[in-house]
């Protein structure tokens, strides 16, 4: 064999070897490429779930039963040291014997500075009664005009007792014993958060 004969047995199979790692260099670049392109929408879809989680964050806002325009059946109970006014107790007591619906509201005033808790409380006369609370505070020299309401609180179903003495004695037509206050006497207990009322359903219970 000549050195030309040689040379051409030569490049004819460095060429064969040649071709098939061409092809495996191929596909190996075809696959990373569809790799990279599947975890880039992988992590697109967890990114997207993670932020339509966040959004939902935050404290849940919950219907304004105190602005439904419903007006209180009792002048309003409050309590600084004792539940007064004594009228609004026994109003109160009165309407919960009733068996019949109806609207109390309370507020506590304790002193010290300015703090105020509201409880709008729908007697609903089944022994039930459908609650909302809402506060404010601030130290007094440093409120602002007005003083704005904290979130409102989730709505809530609690049962209504009634002392045996204010039940006998608004029986009795006694109104030294015939009162009632979520303080005492009597209040409202296993109260359990409920899906919000629109004021729609309170109207429909009045």
């Amino acid at each position: 064999m000549d050195s030309n004969q040689t040379t051409l047995s030569f490049t004819a199979l460095a060429f064969a070897f040649a071709l098939p790692f061409a092809a495996c260099s191929s596909e190996s670049g075809s696959g990373t490429t569809t790799g990279s392109g599947g975890g880039s929408s992988s992590s697109s879809s967890a990114s997207s779930s993670s932020s339509s989680s966040g959004a939902g964050g935050g404290g849940a806002m919950h219907t304004d039963l105190f602005a439904c325009g419903v007006t209180a059946d009792c002048p309003r109970m409050s309590i600084h040291i004792y539940p007064e006014p004594e009228g609004a107790l026994i109003c109160a007591a009165k309407l919960i014997t009733s068996n019949q619906p109806g609207v109390l509201s309370a507020i506590e005033v304790p002193g010290g500075k300015f703090f105020e808790t509201e409880r709008l409380i729908l007697v609903q006369g089944d022994g039930k009664a459908l609650v909302q609370s809402r506060h404010r505070e601030c130290e007094i020299g440093s409120c602002p005009n007005p003083v704005p309401w904290e979130p409102l609180s989730a709505h809530q179903i609690c049962d209504v007792v009634l002392s045996d003495d204010a039940a006998a004695g608004c029986a009795a037509m006694d109104d030294t014993t015939c009162r009632w206050s979520p303080w005492g006497p009597g209040k409202l207990e296993n109260c359990m958060e409920v899906d919000d009322w629109s004021c729609d359903d309170v109207a429909a219970v009045l």
